[in-house]
């Protein structure tokens, strides 16, 4: 094998490595935001909250679900396994910068408020 095809080879390897590298360890703002959550900032009822991974959460000590599509953050209450508006739903598109989530455009139980709600991780 000549050098300039073994060198070409290792270039070759090396990009690919990295490329899969890059891919790995990736962490969604599903992840990040798994977790407990503290109002710092804003008027709601919903003081704390936790979202776990499963998609489930706990709001105020009531059990609900919790989802995020297209920038918006949808935390909902259940009953009898089926979503339900109410005092502690929050609905708003969402920024995440280290332990601090922003919520903004939202709606608290069905309407929507003129300002943002900001949470700390607990």
């Amino acid at each position: 094998m000549s050098n300039k095809l073994m060198s070409s080879s290792c270039i070759i390897l090396a990009i690919l490595f990295f490329a899969l590298l890059s891919g790995c360890g990736a962490v969604s703002d599903s992840d990040n935001l798994a977790g407990g959550w503290v109002l710092v900032s804003g008027t709601t009822n919903v003081k704390t909250f936790t979202l776990y991974e499963d998609g489930t959460c706990l709001v105020e000590d009531e059990n609900g679900t919790w989802s995020i599509s297209d920038g918006t953050l949808r935390i909902m209450g259940t009953w009898f396994g089926q979503m339900f508006w109410d005092h502690d739903t929050i609905i708003g598109s969402y920024e995440l910068r280290r332990d601090t989530l922003t919520i903004t455009d939202v709606i608290l139980g069905g309407d929507p408020v003129d300002y943002s709600l900001v949470y700390e991780q607990a």
